[in-house]
């Protein structure tokens, strides 16, 4: 089970009760339609990657961050700038 929280990221939970949790980055919000989305769109991009949960919620947190911070006419935010934005 995955449940996104706008600003405060998302939570995920394995059916035998491992939890994650991820934070969404802190940008500046030009418009929040489409965020949920947008999360789910890097949640399901990230599926066969082999990555782990924790990985996929960062990635997937990311995406509707940024998301955020575009027009809603504009497209989603390619691999290359979630990885910058990740990047400490």
């Amino acid at each position: 089970m995955v449940v996104t929280a706008g600003r405060h990221g998302a939570w995920a939970q394995s059916a035998a009760g491992q939890r994650w949790r991820a934070t969404a980055l802190a940008v500046d919000v030009r418009q929040p339609q489409g965020a949920g989305a947008a999360f789910s769109a890097g949640l399901i991009h990230t599926w066969d990657t082999g990555q782990d949960i924790a990985a996929r919620l960062r990635f997937a947190c990311a995406v509707g961050s940024l998301w955020c911070t575009r027009a809603t006419s504009d497209p989603l935010p390619t691999d290359t700038e979630v990885a910058e934005a990740l990047t400490p």
